[in-house]
């Protein structure tokens, strides 16, 4: 823990901000090697104890708190959540601390007016609703554990997490997706296709790591293996599942379900030390009177640092704008580079469901989702369905895990480049080092043609994206996937820090379209990425443009 502590110093300007813990005191001494992480990261951490009140009482004493405080604010509970009231019939709160044991810290509870078959949704937003918005203002999440030893065990998890991250991050993250079937007609799920497969390919940067996978995803341990081995230091992986689940499963296949045990055993994709998102209905029910499967994932040594899931039944729709919420935040042009925390990424995407209108005039692709629900006639509350999701979903996990983000180079480019030339490129990179510069252009080509790229770049090996097998929920046209195929020209150069560095790049004799320019600079101080689109025509056309500055997306 000592010679954590001055890596965790470096981000404690980045990631300070207040924690409010609430545990109950028996528990608290397990805490500790927590709060001391934290507290070198520059965190402010204020531990209450839970003394078995209700939840509108207990989430006055943690705003009361919230309010005396500035800047970024954090609410941790832990402790399991005590039965459901489903048979309240009421909105609110749960009341009655006799109800409930005294080591159960309770959730709230809002009612469907969406939700098919949901009379109540349970949820613990409302511990960071400070204005009574229904809305929360501070990221909430939960450490759903029912004993000392489950406590301690997701605080080695969690602090091993951290430690596998270093300052400055190395890589990209990863996102791992995994679909399953969707059985809601033939039409349906192929609007349900489209829309994701629109939503994978047009929020990623061309840069980021993706693995698609099947339904029928792992069969041998080999295979398994390969696919949840251990990351490196500096890389977060997000596993995302979306399709069909019930209360302590998964059901990516009509005639097979994955159990905790299926997924943390030799036979399924491994979330082992990753950040979990299920998008399916009711793996999240917290106050169900069995574990369920996010919080059995969550308790086990080999599970998942975190897990964001659904407490109850939920929807395509909200699910996709709060998936896509998240994509944005972590990965999209909108997103800083450096350091960001899970919590963060969590209340801004509530926080973009709950408030965005609908049909938004400036953003294309939320228009064409919104357009493809009101299509299928679902039902007409958009702006409904997406509140209730952002009830409906909670954060099993520590709020202030820190998401590194690679910093981002800029680039001076011309506007057009000229086929079969010698372009000059200015690059400033915000650290030193080795830097490779390569042109790609997005191809569509035929499935049989698809190879896996040598190079040992693991931005390009990924560049296959959207190969996913049959089936899925991003199957592309049956015979093409977008790709971007061998990179057509490659420089290397050395990188300075601050400063424009000129770097000569011959292109090849390529025909005229948008191609991809990606960059990457990598030295003892990490790592820095950047990429652009760039239009290439023949040198015949070309006409004398000034460099223009790009900032990669």
């Amino acid at each position: 823990m000592i010679a954590l502590i001055p890596t965790l110093m470096v981000l404690s300007g980045v990631l300070g901000g207040t924690v409010i813990v609430v545990c109950p005191g028996p528990w608290q001494q397990e805490l500790a090697p927590w709060v001391q992480q934290r507290t070198a990261q520059g965190h402010r951490v204020v531990v209450l104890a839970y003394r078995g009140e209700a939840a509108a009482e207990l989430a006055a004493r943690v705003q009361a708190r919230l309010r005396t405080t500035e800047g970024d604010r954090y609410v941790l509970l832990v402790g399991d959540a005590p039965p459901g009231l489903e048979e309240a019939g009421r909105d609110g709160a749960a009341s009655g601390a006799s109800m409930f044991p005294r080591r159960a810290v309770p959730m709230f509870y809002r009612r469907s007016r969406v939700v098919p078959g949901v009379k109540h949704i349970a949820t613990d937003a409302p511990y960071g609703d400070l204005d009574g918005d229904d809305c929360p203002e501070v990221a909430v999440g939960r450490w759903s554990v029912s004993t000392r030893e489950e406590l301690r065990q997701v605080v080695r998890k969690t602090l091993a997490y951290g430690k596998r991250l270093s300052a400055v991050a190395s890589r990209p993250a990863e996102l791992v997706f995994w679909a399953g079937h969707g059985g809601f007609g033939p039409v349906t799920d192929r609007v349900i296709q489209l829309c994701t497969r629109r939503v994978l390919a047009g929020e990623l940067p061309p840069e980021c790591p993706v693995r698609v996978l099947p339904p029928h995803a792992a069969v041998s341990q080999g295979d398994s293996q390969q696919r949840s081995g251990q990351l490196p230091a500096g890389s977060v992986r997000f596993w995302v599942y979306m399709g069909h689940g019930f209360v302590r499963g998964l059901s990516p296949l009509p005639q097979r379900s994955w159990t905790a045990e299926n997924l943390l055993g030799p036979h399924a994709p491994k979330p082992n030390g990753t950040l979990a998102v299920l998008l399916c209905c009711e793996s999240g029910y917290l106050d169900h009177p069995l574990p369920c499967l996010a919080e059995q994932l969550l308790r086990h040594r080999a599970g998942p640092a975190a897990v964001l899931a659904g407490s109850r039944v939920t929807m395509p729709y909200g699910m996709a704008v709060l998936g896509r919420g998240l994509l944005r935040y972590h990965f999209a042009a909108e997103s800083a580079a450096g350091e960001s925390t899970l919590g963060r990424m969590f209340l801004a995407a509530q926080r973009r469901a709950f408030f965005r209108p609908d049909m938004p005039p400036d953003d294309a692709l939320a228009c064409v989702i919104d357009q493809a629900a009101r299509w299928l006639n679902i039902h007409p509350h958009l702006k409904r369905e997406r509140c209730e999701h952002v009830w409906l979903f909670n954060l099993l996990g520590d709020p202030t895990l820190p998401l590194p983000r690679l910093p981002r180079l800029k680039l001076k480019i011309p506007p057009r480049l000229a086929a079969g030339e010698e372009v000059t490129l200015q690059v400033r990179s915000p650290r030193p080092g080795r830097m490779r510069v390569q042109l790609f252009r997005p191809l569509e080509v035929p499935l049989e043609r698809l190879r896996p790229s040598k190079d040992p770049d693991p931005a390009v090996q990924n560049k296959q994206r959207l190969a996913a097998a049959p089936g899925t929920a991003v199957e592309a046209s049956p015979e093409k996937r977008r790709v971007l195929d061998r990179p057509l020209a490659r420089k290397i150069a050395p990188g300075q820090e601050n400063t424009w560095v000129p770097v000569r790049l011959r292109l090849p004799q390529l025909s005229s379209g948008r191609y991809e320019l990606l960059l990457r600079v990598e030295g003892s101080r990490g790592a820095a990425r950047g990429w652009a689109s760039v239009e290439v025509t023949p040198a015949a056309e070309q006409a004398g443009s000034p460099a223009e500055e790009i900032v990669p997306n």
